[in-house]
């Protein structure tokens, strides 16, 4: 087709669009929002949530190898060493099936230590959030014991700070009971604090000493880690205008003495 003399052709301009198939990949770290989080492990199935990762080799200079994560449901009295996807403890007795644990909807994240396997000691749970403009006010965490076996190991809950801590801070240990059921940890007020306001925390479960007695090891888990924080207050400042800006405003406001400036 011809065109007119005097009449400017604009050109074409082609787009592509790439579509993506699945989902966008998701950062490792959680970036808290609100005023609460909770994390109870009903989607175990599909796999950690994110910012959640099972280690072994973790110690107390170091947070250990992140391990893989098979996300099928097992049963708690299942021998092989490994972090499992468990049905949690609460509303159990401990005498249930083999199949009603498989389709109970309430899920916790466990492991049974073992000696081919290994995390004895080493074994931990860690999560990493983003604290940054918070301040933290609360952290609970189900623990619970769901195979008693003659082995016992004692669980340490810390923090770290920084992408990689070489060192970390102990909020409180999980003893083990014994015998079936759960125990809530529960840490809040001034030993949270150095957590507040910081780009990079971890807190862990982790198994820092060795197994007592002989024997088999027993299977444990976590459930209903729930976070509660708010927001860091903003610090009110105040000054008075100096220099240029005294100058300027006496000019304007014909000689008044500067006004004192806050920010909230």
């Amino acid at each position: 087709m011809g065109h007119h003399p005097g009449i400017m052709m604009r050109p074409k301009i082609f787009l592509s669009v790439v579509v993506l198939s699945g989902p966008l990949p998701i950062g490792a770290q959680i970036v808290l929002t609100g005023t609460s989080y909770l994390q109870d492990f009903a989607n175990l199935s599909t796999g950690l949530p994110t910012g959640w990762s099972v280690r072994k080799d973790a110690s107390a200079t170091s947070l250990g190898s992140a391990q893989e994560f098979t996300p099928a449901a097992v049963s708690w009295t299942d021998t092989i060493g490994a972090f499992k996807n468990l049905a949690s403890a609460t509303g159990m007795t401990g005498g249930e099936s083999t199949v009603a644990q498989g389709i109970s909807v309430d899920r916790a994240l466990g492991i049974r230590q073992g000696g081919t396997f290994g995390g004895d000691p080493g074994a931990a749970f860690a999560i990493n959030i983003n604290t940054t403009g918070l301040t933290l006010i609360s952290l609970s965490i189900d623990i619970m014991m769901l195979s008693v076996q003659a082995r016992s190991t004692d669980w340490t809950i810390d923090y770290g700070l920084g992408m990689s801590p070489a060192s970390f801070a102990p909020l409180g240990t999980y003893p083990d009971p014994g015998i079936f059921g759960t125990v809530t940890f529960a840490a809040g007020g001034a030993s949270l604090g150095n957590m507040d306001n910081q780009s990079d925390v971890w807190i862990r479960i982790v198994a820092l000493e060795a197994t007592s007695g002989s024997g088999s090891r027993d299977t444990m888990a976590i459930d209903n880690v729930h976070l509660v924080y708010s927001p860091v207050p903003e610090i009110a400042t105040c000054g008075l205008l100096t220099g240029l800006a005294a100058f300027a405003w006496m000019a304007v406001h014909r000689g008044r003495r500067p006004r004192r400036i806050c920010s909230q």
